[in-house]
């Protein structure tokens, strides 16, 4: 499943499916492709969401990523439901004069939720430019929890033909909201 094909900009809260039925238990996950054009300023950073089947960008939402359960679940349910997940893939955009990379872990946590309630694990990839994202583990019993972070990157001005010097940035705080949805 591919949610931003299926998204529009009013659009808040996805759903991470769990199916189950006589015959099967469908185990989901989600993902999502982010840029986001980071700045030296102090101004926002600006997050777009991608269509994955247009390669469109709008505006980033705040979104609601809903964890579906069973009622009742079985004691295997139980055991499959840690296993969906979301995954976020965020690329840093560039510009002729600045080569940013993620820095660190990409991002710092404000007021982290304990590793009882969820897991995220994030992991920086093509020479820091990509930052991946998974939350999964979701608590059978979770309302929602605002996950808020900031980015972290740093930036070279490339256009200064001597060395360049490191500096590294913090991107305002965005969030995503995580939650478990029972279903009857």
């Amino acid at each position: 499943m591919n949610a931003p094909e299926n998204l529009t900009l009013d659009t808040q809260t996805i759903t991470v499916p769990f199916t189950s039925n006589i015959d099967d238990d469908l185990v989901g996950s989600v993902v999502t492709f982010f840029k986001v054009q980071p700045t030296q300023s102090g101004e926002d950073w600006v997050t777009e969401l991608v269509n994955t089947s247009t390669a469109t960008t709008s505006p980033a939402p705040s979104l609601l990523f809903q964890f579906e359960s069973v009622d009742s679940p079985s004691g295997i349910q139980k055991e499959l439901e840690p296993h969906q997940k979301v995954t976020l893939i965020v690329d840093l955009q560039q510009s002729d004069t600045e080569l940013w990379q993620f820095y660190g872990a990409g991002v710092v946590f404000i007021d982290e939720p304990p590793a009882s309630m969820l897991r995220v694990q994030t992991e920086i990839k093509y020479q820091g430019q990509r930052l991946v994202i998974t939350v999964d583990n979701v608590e059978s019993n979770l309302d929602v929890t605002e996950l808020a972070f900031r980015y972290i990157a740093s930036c070279i001005d490339v256009s200064n033909k001597c060395a360049g010097e490191l500096k590294v940035y913090y991107s305002q705080d965005p969030s995503i909201s995580i939650g478990r949805r029972r279903e009857n």
